[in-house]
Protein backbone atom coordinates (compact mmCIF):
# COMPACT_ATOMS: atom_id res chain seq x y z
CA UNK A 1 0.00 0.00 0.00
CA UNK A 2 1.33 3.42 -0.84
CA UNK A 3 2.29 5.91 1.81
CA UNK A 4 -0.60 8.24 0.91
CA UNK A 5 -3.22 5.52 1.31
CA UNK A 6 -1.78 4.48 4.65
CA UNK A 7 -1.67 8.11 5.77
CA UNK A 8 -5.30 8.64 4.75
CA UNK A 9 -6.39 5.54 6.65
CA UNK A 10 -4.51 6.56 9.80
CA UNK A 11 -5.21 10.26 9.63
CA UNK A 12 -7.57 12.11 11.93
CA UNK A 13 -9.53 13.04 8.81
CA UNK A 14 -10.60 9.41 8.37
CA UNK A 15 -11.94 9.23 11.91
CA UNK A 16 -13.80 12.52 11.47
CA UNK A 17 -15.40 11.24 8.27
CA UNK A 18 -16.48 8.01 9.97
CA UNK A 19 -17.95 9.82 12.99
CA UNK A 20 -19.78 12.34 10.80
CA UNK A 21 -21.18 9.69 8.49
CA UNK A 22 -22.44 7.59 11.40
CA UNK A 23 -24.02 10.58 13.09
CA UNK A 24 -25.58 11.88 9.88
CA UNK A 25 -26.90 8.55 8.64
CA UNK A 26 -28.26 7.61 12.07
CA UNK A 27 -31.00 10.21 11.55
CA UNK A 28 -32.39 8.25 8.60
CA UNK A 29 -35.22 5.96 9.62
CA UNK A 30 -34.16 2.63 8.13
CA UNK A 31 -37.26 0.82 9.34
CA UNK A 32 -39.58 3.38 7.77
CA UNK A 33 -42.05 1.70 5.48
CA UNK A 34 -42.67 3.29 2.12
CA UNK A 35 -46.43 3.54 1.82
CA UNK A 36 -46.95 6.55 -0.42
CA UNK A 37 -45.27 8.19 -3.36
CA UNK A 38 -44.39 11.19 -1.19
CA UNK A 39 -42.54 8.95 1.29
CA UNK A 40 -40.59 7.31 -1.53
CA UNK A 41 -39.76 10.70 -3.06
CA UNK A 42 -38.58 11.98 0.30
CA UNK A 43 -36.39 8.93 0.87
CA UNK A 44 -34.88 9.16 -2.62
CA UNK A 45 -34.24 12.89 -2.21
CA UNK A 46 -32.40 12.27 1.06
CA UNK A 47 -30.24 9.56 -0.49
CA UNK A 48 -29.46 11.64 -3.59
CA UNK A 49 -28.62 14.74 -1.55
CA UNK A 50 -26.28 12.79 0.72
CA UNK A 51 -24.50 11.18 -2.21
CA UNK A 52 -24.03 14.53 -3.96
CA UNK A 53 -22.80 16.19 -0.76
CA UNK A 54 -20.27 13.40 -0.20
CA UNK A 55 -19.12 13.69 -3.83
CA UNK A 56 -18.65 17.44 -3.48
CA UNK A 57 -16.76 17.08 -0.18
CA UNK A 58 -14.44 14.43 -1.61
CA UNK A 59 -13.82 16.57 -4.71
CA UNK A 60 -12.86 19.57 -2.61
CA UNK A 61 -10.58 17.46 -0.41
CA UNK A 62 -8.90 16.02 -3.52
CA UNK A 63 -8.37 19.51 -4.96
CA UNK A 64 -6.69 20.58 -1.73
CA UNK A 65 -4.58 17.42 -1.69
CA UNK A 66 -3.54 17.95 -5.32
CA UNK A 67 -2.65 21.55 -4.56
CA UNK A 68 -0.43 20.30 -1.75
CA UNK A 69 1.21 17.83 -4.16
CA UNK A 70 1.71 20.61 -6.69
CA UNK A 71 3.33 22.93 -4.17
CA UNK A 72 5.60 20.25 -2.74
CA UNK A 73 6.46 18.76 -6.15
CA UNK A 74 9.29 21.15 -6.77
CA UNK A 75 11.31 20.26 -9.86
CA UNK A 76 10.02 16.69 -10.10
CA UNK A 77 7.97 16.68 -13.30
CA UNK A 78 6.28 13.38 -12.45
CA UNK A 79 4.87 14.74 -9.18
CA UNK A 80 3.75 17.96 -10.85
CA UNK A 81 2.00 16.12 -13.69
CA UNK A 82 0.35 13.79 -11.18
CA UNK A 83 -0.88 16.82 -9.24
CA UNK A 84 -2.24 18.41 -12.43
CA UNK A 85 -4.11 15.22 -13.34
CA UNK A 86 -5.52 15.00 -9.83
CA UNK A 87 -6.69 18.62 -9.92
CA UNK A 88 -8.25 18.07 -13.34
CA UNK A 89 -10.21 14.97 -12.32
CA UNK A 90 -11.22 16.47 -8.98
CA UNK A 91 -12.55 19.52 -10.82
CA UNK A 92 -14.44 17.22 -13.19
CA UNK A 93 -15.97 15.48 -10.17
CA UNK A 94 -16.94 18.82 -8.68
CA UNK A 95 -18.59 19.94 -11.91
CA UNK A 96 -20.42 16.62 -12.30
CA UNK A 97 -21.73 16.92 -8.72
CA UNK A 98 -22.98 20.45 -9.31
CA UNK A 99 -24.63 19.49 -12.60
CA UNK A 100 -26.24 16.46 -10.97
CA UNK A 101 -27.65 18.68 -8.23
CA UNK A 102 -29.33 21.04 -10.70
CA UNK A 103 -30.28 18.54 -13.42
CA UNK A 104 -33.76 17.58 -12.09
CA UNK A 105 -34.79 21.23 -11.85
CA UNK A 106 -33.50 21.86 -15.36
CA UNK A 107 -35.46 18.95 -16.81
CA UNK A 108 -38.60 19.99 -14.91
CA UNK A 109 -38.35 23.56 -16.21
CA UNK A 110 -37.70 22.44 -19.81
CA UNK A 111 -40.56 19.96 -19.86
CA UNK A 112 -42.95 22.25 -18.02
CA UNK A 113 -43.91 19.57 -15.51
CA UNK A 114 -43.80 21.80 -12.43
CA UNK A 115 -45.34 20.41 -9.25
CA UNK A 116 -45.83 16.80 -10.32
CA UNK A 117 -42.21 16.09 -11.16
CA UNK A 118 -39.60 14.54 -8.89
CA UNK A 119 -37.33 17.36 -7.76
CA UNK A 120 -35.32 17.50 -4.57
Amino acid sequence: MSKVKVWLLRSPLASVIVVLSVSLFSNIAYAQTVTTQATLDSLLCNIINWMINILLAVSIIMILYAAFLYVTGGDDTEKVSNARRTITWAAVGLVVGLIAKGFPQLVASLTGSGAGSFTC
